[in-house]
């Protein structure tokens, strides 16, 4: 089957205040920017056409980015050029959502394996959180119950999972920058590090934040 369209892979941040937009929402607004920048965007075929937007690694709502990825495709009778593309989008998308780069996508998105990630907990005992996070993260195994795609739940070892731990004490906050599994064939949302972390400190933590920074493929090289 001959395509109709070019495909074109979008890198875009979410900061901000667009960290509360669900990833239902997200893709609703997305329709909506393509529509307001007058981009060709490429609709599926068939009884009930609709406009073709693939994000392959959804973030958790709360959680800030600089690298999630959105697929999409550019009527060919109409074609655009990436940085056009980019361009327009940013001209209509809300404070929080900008394209940071797009370009024609080289690689598939099941070969994406992992994701790294910046937490911080902020606290007035940066120094004694600082020691708990290093302690927790040197025990030989962390069990944890993670849940399945149908629903229950499994039992892990947390450890196994945790790449290139990197912990930093400074002023108010405490901050761990950390690779997970992200992908196909398994899935590590930070929450669960950081519910199996609180569950043993017994330092005053008055907030965390989530940030993506990476997404990584079977080599460990950026996903493009």
């Amino acid at each position: 089957m001959v395509k109709d369209y070019i495909d074109i892979r979008a890198v875009f941040s979410k900061e901000g205040r667009a960290v509360f937009i669900s990833h239902l929402d997200l893709m609703r607004t997305m329709q909506r920017a393509f529509k307001r920048a007058k981009i060709p965007v490429w609709h599926t075929k068939g009884y009930n056409p609709h406009v073709y937007i693939m994000f392959p690694l959804a973030l958790s709502l709360g959680a800030e980015s600089e690298c999630e990825i959105m697929d999409f495709g550019i009527n060919m009778d109409t074609p655009m050029t990436p940085q056009e593309v980019a361009d327009r989008l940013n001209s209509t998308l809300p404070q929080g959502l900008k394209v940071v780069r797009a370009y024609a996508p080289q690689t598939s998105h099941k070969l994406i394996s992992a994701a790294e990630y910046e937490i911080s907990f902020f606290s007035d005992e940066p120094v004694k959180l600082s020691e708990e996070l290093k302690n927790y993260l040197s025990q030989q195994e962390i069990p944890v119950e993670k849940k399945t795609k149908k629903g229950g739940v499994t039992a892990i070892n947390l450890k196994e999972h945790i790449k290139n731990p990197e912990v930093k004490a400074a002023d108010d906050r405490v901050l761990l920058k950390v690779a997970l599994p992200a992908g196909v064939e398994i899935n590590i949302n930070p929450q669960l590090l950081i519910d199996s972390f609180l569950s043993t400190s017994s330092a005053p933590i008055s907030n965390v934040s989530v940030k993506r920074t990476k997404i990584l493929d079977l080599n460990g090289n950026i996903f493009i």
